[in-house]
Protein backbone atom coordinates (compact mmCIF):
# COMPACT_ATOMS: atom_id res chain seq x y z
CA UNK A 1 0.00 0.00 0.00
CA UNK A 2 1.58 3.41 -1.06
CA UNK A 3 1.98 5.63 1.87
CA UNK A 4 1.93 2.65 4.48
CA UNK A 5 4.13 3.27 7.94
CA UNK A 6 6.24 -0.19 8.32
CA UNK A 7 8.75 1.22 10.53
CA UNK A 8 10.48 -1.69 12.73
CA UNK A 9 9.48 -5.26 11.69
CA UNK A 10 11.20 -8.62 12.59
CA UNK A 11 10.67 -12.46 11.04
CA UNK A 12 9.20 -14.29 14.29
CA UNK A 13 8.40 -18.60 13.91
CA UNK A 14 4.54 -18.98 14.82
CA UNK A 15 3.83 -21.25 17.46
CA UNK A 16 0.15 -21.40 16.34
CA UNK A 17 -0.81 -24.29 14.28
CA UNK A 18 -3.45 -22.29 12.55
CA UNK A 19 -1.38 -19.75 12.05
CA UNK A 20 -2.08 -15.62 12.14
CA UNK A 21 -4.08 -13.33 10.43
CA UNK A 22 -3.53 -9.64 9.68
CA UNK A 23 -4.58 -7.41 12.19
CA UNK A 24 -3.34 -9.50 15.06
CA UNK A 25 -1.56 -8.52 17.98
CA UNK A 26 1.05 -11.65 19.03
CA UNK A 27 2.99 -12.36 22.49
CA UNK A 28 6.74 -13.97 22.73
CA UNK A 29 6.55 -17.85 22.74
CA UNK A 30 9.49 -18.53 23.70
CA UNK A 31 13.26 -17.74 21.48
CA UNK A 32 11.87 -16.30 18.15
CA UNK A 33 8.43 -17.78 18.20
CA UNK A 34 4.94 -15.71 18.94
CA UNK A 35 1.81 -16.79 18.99
CA UNK A 36 -1.88 -15.37 19.34
CA UNK A 37 -2.64 -14.50 23.38
CA UNK A 38 -5.09 -17.12 25.29
CA UNK A 39 -5.86 -14.43 27.52
CA UNK A 40 -6.82 -10.71 28.14
CA UNK A 41 -3.47 -8.09 29.00
CA UNK A 42 -1.27 -10.63 28.29
CA UNK A 43 2.17 -8.82 27.42
CA UNK A 44 2.34 -7.65 23.77
CA UNK A 45 4.97 -8.50 21.64
CA UNK A 46 3.76 -6.74 18.23
CA UNK A 47 1.18 -6.97 15.22
CA UNK A 48 0.71 -8.58 12.51
CA UNK A 49 -0.26 -5.94 10.11
CA UNK A 50 1.83 -6.40 6.75
CA UNK A 51 1.42 -10.08 6.81
CA UNK A 52 -0.23 -13.57 7.24
CA UNK A 53 -0.04 -16.88 7.53
CA UNK A 54 -2.74 -18.84 8.28
CA UNK A 55 -4.02 -22.38 7.01
CA UNK A 56 -7.31 -21.36 4.60
CA UNK A 57 -6.99 -24.39 2.05
CA UNK A 58 -6.26 -21.76 -0.28
CA UNK A 59 -3.21 -19.84 -0.20
CA UNK A 60 -1.48 -22.27 2.65
CA UNK A 61 -2.09 -25.53 4.07
CA UNK A 62 -1.22 -27.50 6.82
CA UNK A 63 0.32 -26.91 10.11
CA UNK A 64 2.02 -23.59 10.35
CA UNK A 65 3.88 -24.00 13.36
CA UNK A 66 7.59 -23.10 12.82
CA UNK A 67 7.27 -20.68 9.59
CA UNK A 68 7.73 -16.98 10.13
CA UNK A 69 5.79 -14.25 9.93
CA UNK A 70 6.50 -10.88 10.01
CA UNK A 71 5.96 -8.59 13.38
CA UNK A 72 5.49 -5.18 13.92
CA UNK A 73 7.59 -4.40 16.95
CA UNK A 74 7.44 -0.59 16.85
CA UNK A 75 5.53 2.34 15.11
CA UNK A 76 1.49 2.74 14.45
CA UNK A 77 0.06 -0.49 13.66
CA UNK A 78 -3.60 -1.80 12.18
CA UNK A 79 -5.74 -3.77 14.52
CA UNK A 80 -8.86 -5.57 14.98
CA UNK A 81 -10.88 -4.04 17.89
CA UNK A 82 -12.97 -5.43 20.18
CA UNK A 83 -15.78 -3.20 22.01
CA UNK A 84 -15.58 0.75 21.50
CA UNK A 85 -12.85 3.33 21.64
CA UNK A 86 -12.40 7.00 21.28
CA UNK A 87 -9.08 8.22 19.94
CA UNK A 88 -6.41 8.81 22.60
CA UNK A 89 -7.79 6.09 24.38
CA UNK A 90 -5.13 3.19 26.01
CA UNK A 91 -5.16 -0.11 24.11
CA UNK A 92 -4.18 -3.45 25.71
CA UNK A 93 -4.53 -6.67 23.67
CA UNK A 94 -7.26 -9.36 24.18
CA UNK A 95 -7.60 -12.97 23.70
CA UNK A 96 -7.34 -13.99 20.04
CA UNK A 97 -5.38 -10.97 19.76
CA UNK A 98 -7.33 -7.90 19.55
CA UNK A 99 -7.43 -4.77 20.49
CA UNK A 100 -9.24 -3.51 23.69
CA UNK A 101 -9.98 -0.09 25.60
CA UNK A 102 -7.84 -0.14 28.61
CA UNK A 103 -10.84 -1.44 31.57
CA UNK A 104 -12.04 1.06 34.83
CA UNK A 105 -11.73 -2.31 36.95
CA UNK A 106 -8.79 -1.22 39.00
CA UNK A 107 -5.53 -3.42 38.13
CA UNK A 108 -1.96 -3.43 36.42
CA UNK A 109 -2.87 -3.42 32.24
CA UNK A 110 0.01 -4.18 29.40
CA UNK A 111 -0.76 -1.40 27.48
CA UNK A 112 -0.10 -1.34 23.35
CA UNK A 113 -0.18 2.34 23.15
CA UNK A 114 -2.61 4.58 22.39
CA UNK A 115 -5.36 4.33 19.65
CA UNK A 116 -4.86 6.80 16.93
CA UNK A 117 -8.35 7.18 15.99
CA UNK A 118 -12.27 6.06 17.09
CA UNK A 119 -13.69 2.94 16.84
CA UNK A 120 -16.20 0.41 17.24
CA UNK A 121 -16.05 -4.01 17.57
CA UNK A 122 -14.94 -5.22 14.24
CA UNK A 123 -12.94 -1.85 12.96
CA UNK A 124 -9.28 -2.07 11.86
CA UNK A 125 -8.07 0.84 14.33
CA UNK A 126 -4.78 2.54 14.22
CA UNK A 127 -2.82 2.05 17.32
CA UNK A 128 0.33 4.30 18.17
CA UNK A 129 2.53 1.81 19.33
CA UNK A 130 4.03 2.79 23.21
CA UNK A 131 4.19 -0.11 25.42
CA UNK A 132 4.11 0.22 29.11
CA UNK A 133 2.28 -0.82 32.15
CA UNK A 134 -0.49 1.29 33.74
CA UNK A 135 -2.15 1.10 36.93
CA UNK A 136 -5.65 2.10 37.42
CA UNK A 137 -6.53 2.55 41.35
Amino acid sequence: MAGKFTRLQKAYRMADADGVAYYTAVVAAGAEYCKKPTTDNEVPLGVVDNDERIADGYSLTGDQTGKQISVKLEGIAAIRLEGTIAAGDRVIIGAGGVAKKIPATAGQYNVLGFSEVDGVAGDIIYVRMAYHVWTVA
